[in-house]
């Protein structure tokens, strides 16, 4: 299974203090490749188009798994943009779906 999440950067967005247009000018896609090893780890891909993607780092982990979670695997990994519009947060998911929901 191949979970994506999106998230846009690009010049027409506004920020919430100003409503000016930023300068952000590509789209940024957090991903995970399987369900297994190092399936479980986050990927970057990036798009000026928001259609045709290309992954970073030749498709390996951008962020090594076993650096970050306490199970050896992350997933589900979203990015959310803070209210100042400058700061950028990444919620994953800790677990390795070998081990199911008790994942520990």
């Amino acid at each position: 299974m191949l979970i994506l999440v999106i998230t846009s950067f690009n010049s027409s967005c506004k920020t919430p203090q100003n409503n000016k247009p930023n300068n952000y000018v590509a789209h940024l896609f957090t991903y995970f490749t399987g369900n297994n090893g190092t399936e479980e780890s986050i990927r970057y891909a990036i798009s000026k188009d928001g259609y045709n993607y290309y992954a970073l780092n030749n498709n390996e982990p951008i962020i090594s798994s076993k650096k970050i979670s306490s199970t050896g695997g992350v997933r589900d990994s979203h990015i959310l943009r803070g209210h100042d519009g400058k700061t950028f947060y990444m919620v994953v998911t800790d677990m390795v779906s070998a081990n199911g929901w008790s994942s520990k």
